[in-house]
């Protein structure tokens, strides 16, 4: 349905999506990973997030990835809607207390990481639930480790 009949391949992620996309963007495609946690939506697309693999070309070759991306079967393209290009992000947890609300603080980043567990049906709000696995936590310049942080995550901005 979609990737390369070749191994190790980086992916190339075009423009981040910053608001709901009408269509996928034309050739735009992860790059080849392991261990990357997975659902499908409401419309049987394929949502991924991390594992360990390649980035870019221009950046970290391989690594903990911390991408999200979006696979529509009616196109049969790929939507990058969050995450960095880069191997090896660390986690960024807010400064300051969520809202009483329970509304997520934006800024918060997963960090890169394999083998994380998922919820895979969204709740009632679209969030979906991301724990643990191994990668970065949010210590600049400690190796990786093996995770038990709990994520609510929104799939999509």
């Amino acid at each position: 349905m979609s990737g390369s009949n070749l191994a190790n391949q980086t992916g190339t992620y075009g423009t981040q999506v910053v608001v709901t996309p009408t269509t996928a963007a034309p050739g735009s495609f992860p790059g080849s990973r392991w261990g990357a946690a997975g659902w499908s939506d409401t419309n049987g697309n394929l949502w991924l997030v991390g594992g360990w693999g390649y980035g870019t070309s221009t950046t970290d070759p391989t690594g903990f990835l911390n991408d999200i991306w979006e696979y529509q079967q009616s196109s049969g393209q790929w939507i990058w809607w969050k995450g960095i290009s880069n191997a090896n992000q660390n986690s960024v947890f807010a400064t300051i207390p969520i809202n009483a609300d329970g509304t997520p603080f934006v800024n918060n980043v997963v960090g890169g990481r394999r083998g994380a567990a998922i919820w895979p049906k969204p709740d009632i709000e679209g969030f979906i639930w991301l724990f643990g696995g191994e990668g970065y936590d949010h210590s600049q310049g400690s190796p990786p480790g093996y995770l038990n942080d709990l994520w609510r995550y929104l799939q999509f901005p």
